[in-house]
């Protein structure tokens, strides 16, 4: 079996210069990089380089688009993963595994056992017996243990994905996101179990690159098949012992882990020994199979013991399939399944049919829609299937709904394809859930969002097959409905490249159709995916054709989005005039739209632009106007950024008082929803404040926390930028050793990522420094090379800091003379970046406390 481990970034500039036939000078010379940058990321020194870094290099070695693309996504940040604790999902207790349990958790924990496979036929408590060892094993694993189901996917390529969702780990740009959950889980001592794998058994080469990927991770898989890979463990899971035929000792028969399962579903302290004997027998009958016992005793009371014995020995057909590697034991399962179904009114049949549709289980609503009944008649007939044991109810957030285990739904399944009903429950699936996306829509901008988010995770699975199920029945108009939706929650939970292969492949399907609103919708809805990923050649193109069907519609709305959206990729190129034209025109068009949101939207966007720019007055009049607006609704999140942003701009005016208000007021905001990073950033530009009004004590306790709590986020970009705050405010303090401690992480943070803004505030630091030790030439060429770097990036510095620079440059000029002064500012401004910063980390004292 092949496997396609995801490379490093180092690996692959490597291997792309070598076939290129370049030296590292060559390549650093076509790319116009130093050649020790070059050295540095292909050590692995330089981890994460910043996209323009890697697109010089992409342009130097002329690479093919998908082999630019695998660089790019080489080159992202991992996310960082947190396990939540786990809680028991059954108050019934292990019976019967003590002995199985203490082997699989020995085996677990063993050093050179990192893939572990739980295997055995359906029915037999795989499941169970795993999310015990899981529980029994957090203490053991540093970072914890994740349980991942997957009973709900039959598309091996989907395993991975679903992996990442059920850990909070999204899609990052380009970046595939095997790589991401790779990165995420490479440094993470966990255990991660992987329950119902035999649906999607071809995934097994993605579990195996994971492992090689990340040295500290042990997987569990449950499965009915043996996964038959390299370094697979195997633990073949057998039934409960059950007694013997002619057994009917009383006080001997509770002894068998089967007879005790039983006994604990039904609730009964002490059957009477007639009883002990026929339950015995109904558990040898199922060959001790857990599920199989769980299933007759939950037909009790509405049968006797004795009928369901009866039952039990009357000669049926086995029903053989492929659902496991054992068709005798199977077959008993299969059978007790089958005597649950055969008892069932025929109303009750065809429910358990339809209910076998859904993906990960329904709603109540979505039940009864595909069953077709009135509502006050599908309440009775799911609960009665529920007592009966077939299907399973949960009441956990964000709506209450039905579940069905695999093996059920594949029974089910099966039933259902024999009648006749079975492709109008499919087509009745595939329309309830387009039209349960188009009410999400209805309120996806609208307070109610989070729920809407929430409800549409928790059905993405019968989401795929609705979509599915247009692409396949030729209902493309279904399908752009859908997309035009879709994308705002692909966007927001991560779903990038799902939510673009989605989009091309309806796009494509309705490439013959006449031109809609729905459609321009669905384009730009793409062309925002698209441009998240950094796709941006291809986010225009998509961009465009929305717009080419919003204008011949004269639908203005639309038109104002895309030209926001212009307004944005022009901005992130650092083409401040063109984003502010874009911006500008989105603003008229709202404004004769009398769209608030939008004219809000549009304000804030053009006072990021005036900030950039230096034009703090006119930011600080476009932030006022926005946030006049997003005051009037009921969104926190929207307000408190637009404060924040609101707060630097009076900061940067000196007007210290109405700044500190404003981060005080966005503050609260972010704690009210609960935003760490929100909190972290307003906390972060507070101390600013109290660092510009020489608060320096003041400001340095608040970096320190606002450091902690980053930390704890695993916000790397976040702790690089405290850590040169907390240089600033240690070098006003006149500590000079302890800034240049903290302004390590940040200079090699912002040298990989060749942030030239940061890097120059880092340069400023340096030459403070230099200039306080002495140094006056060093200091002075430190400045220059900031100032040179801040032309290049179109930046200016803020007020607070361009005061204090403008000190030490006339203390500079003072001391060394004109003609020296300007000797060396020429020399500055002339030095090699990656040059400086590699020499001057090696001359810097490490910091064991530093980041």
């Amino acid at each position: 079996m092949s496997v396609h481990i995801p490379q490093s970034f180092a690996t692959l500039l490597k291997a792309s210069r070598i076939s290129a036939g370049l030296t590292q000078d060559e390549l650093a010379l076509y790319a116009g990089i130093s050649i020790r940058t070059v050295s540095d990321l292909e050590r692995g020194l330089i981890r994460y380089p910043h996209a323009d870094t890697v697109a010089r290099l992409a342009d130097a070695l002329r690479l093919a688009p998908p082999d630019r693309a695998r660089l790019s996504s080489s080159a992202q940040r991992p996310p960082v993963v947190r396990f939540r604790p786990l809680t028991p999902i059954t108050p019934l207790p292990l019976i019967g595994r003590a002995t199985e349990l203490e082997r699989l958790r020995a085996l677990a924990l063993r050093p050179d056992v990192r893939l572990l496979t739980l295997l055995g036929p359906a029915g037999v408590g795989k499941t169970r017996l795993a999310y015990e060892l899981a529980m029994l094993a957090e203490a053991a694993f540093p970072d914890g243990v994740a349980f991942v189901t997957l009973d709900h996917l039959t598309q091996s390529p989907l395993v991975v994905t679903e992996i990442a969702q059920q850990l909070g780990i999204h899609e990052m740009g380009h970046q595939p996101i095997a790589m991401t959950l790779a990165e995420a889980l490479s440094a993470v001592e966990a255990l991660l179990v992987l329950d119902n794998f035999e649906q999607v058994t071809e995934a097994a080469d993605s579990i195996l690159a994971l492992l090689a990927r990340c040295p500290k991770l042990t997987v569990l898989v449950t499965s009915r098949f043996a996964l038959n890979i390299a370094g697979e463990h195997q633990f073949r899971l057998t039934p409960l012992a059950v007694p013997p035929a002619a057994e009917t000792d009383a006080v001997t028969i509770p002894q068998f882990a089967a007879v005790a399962l039983f006994c604990a579903c039904l609730q009964v302290a002490q059957p009477s020994p007639q009883d002990l004997v026929t339950i015995g027998q109904i558990c040898r009958a199922v060959d001790g199979l857990p599920l199989g016992i769980r299933l007759v005793a939950s037909l009790v009371p509405r049968y006797s013991l004795a009928e369901l014995l009866t039952r039990s020995l009357a000669t049926t057909e086995p029903i053989v399939s492929d659902l496991d590697d054992l068709p005798e034991r199977q077959g008993s399962v299969m059978r007790a399944i089958t005597w649950s179904y055969d008892l069932l009114a025929t109303p009750l049949q065809r429910a358990f049919q339809c209910l076998s549709v859904c993906v990960g289980g329904a709603t109540r609503a979505a039940a009864a829609a595909l069953v077709d009944l009135p509502p006050a008649e599908e309440l009775a007939l799911f609960d009665a299937l529920v007592s009966s044991s077939l299907i399973s109810f949960s009441d956990e957030p964000p709506q209450p709904r039905y579940r069905m285990l695999t093996t059920m739904r594949a029974f089910a399944q099966r039933a259902l394809a024999a009648t006749a009903e079975a492709e109008a429950v499919a087509a009745r699936h595939a329309h309830y859930f387009t039209n349960f996306v188009i009410q999400m829509g209805l309120v996806m901008n609208s307070p109610e969002q989070p729920r809407a988010l929430a409800q549409l995770l928790a059905d993405h699975d019968n989401i795929r097959a609705a979509l599915a199920w247009a692409a396949e029945h030729d209902a493309a108009g279904d399908g752009l409905r859908m997309i035009s939706i879709l994308w705002r929650f692909w966007h927001i939970n991560g779903f990038l490249t799902e939510g673009r292969r989605w989009s091309e492949r309806m796009l494509a399907a309705s490439g013959g159709a006449e031109p809609s609103l729905v459609g321009g919708q669905a384009y730009y809805g793409a062309a925002i995916l698209a441009n998240e990923q950094g796709d941006y050649a291809t986010a225009k193109v998509l961009a465009d054709a929305a717009l080419a069907i919003f204008r011949p519609l004269d639908y203005a709305l639309g038109i104002a989005a895309v030209a926001n959206l212009a307004g944005s990729i022009a901005r992130y190129a650092g083409d401040f005039s063109q984003a502010a034209a874009h911006f500008t025109e989105a603003q008229s068009i709202y404004e004769t739209l009398s769209n608030r949101a939008g004219i809000a939207l549009t304000l804030n966007n053009l006072g990021t632009v005036a900030i950039e720019r230096g034009e703090y007055g006119q930011a600080q009049h476009y932030f006022e106007r926005s946030l006049a607006i997003k005051r009037e609704g009921t969104d926190p999140r929207a307000i408190a950024l637009t404060l924040n942003n609101l707060g630097d701009a009076l900061q940067y005016q000196s007007d210290y008082a109405a700044a500190e208000a404003c981060y005080r007021e966005s503050e609260a905001l972010f704690e009210t929803i609960a935003d760490r990073q929100g909190m972290s950033m307003t906390l972060m530009n507070r101390s600013d404040l109290a660092r510009y009004t020489f608060h320096l004590t003041e400001a340095l306790e608040g970096y320190d926390r606002a450091r902690i709590a980053l930390e704890e986020m695993g916000d790397r970009q976040g702790m690089a930028l405290i850590q040169l705050k907390r240089a600033q405010a240690l070098l006003a303090m006149g500590d000079f050793g302890a800034a240049l401690h903290a302004l390590r992480q940040s200079l090699h943070s912002y040298e990989s990522e060749q942030n030239a803004t940061q890097l120059a505030r880092c340069f400023d630091v340096l030459a403070m420094a230099r200039a306080a030790e002495g140094d006056h030439p060093t200091a002075v060429q430190l400045l220059a090379l900031a100032e040179q770097l801040r032309r290049n990036a179109g930046t200016l510095l803020i007020p607070a800091e361009r005061a204090s620079v403008s000190h030490w440059i006339a203390e500079l000029q003072l001391s060394l003379g004109d003609a020296a002064y300007l000797r060396h500012w020429q020399t500055g401004m002339l030095l090699d970046v990656p040059l400086l910063v590699a020499t001057t980390l090696a001359t810097l004292p490490s910091d064991s406390n530093a980041l």
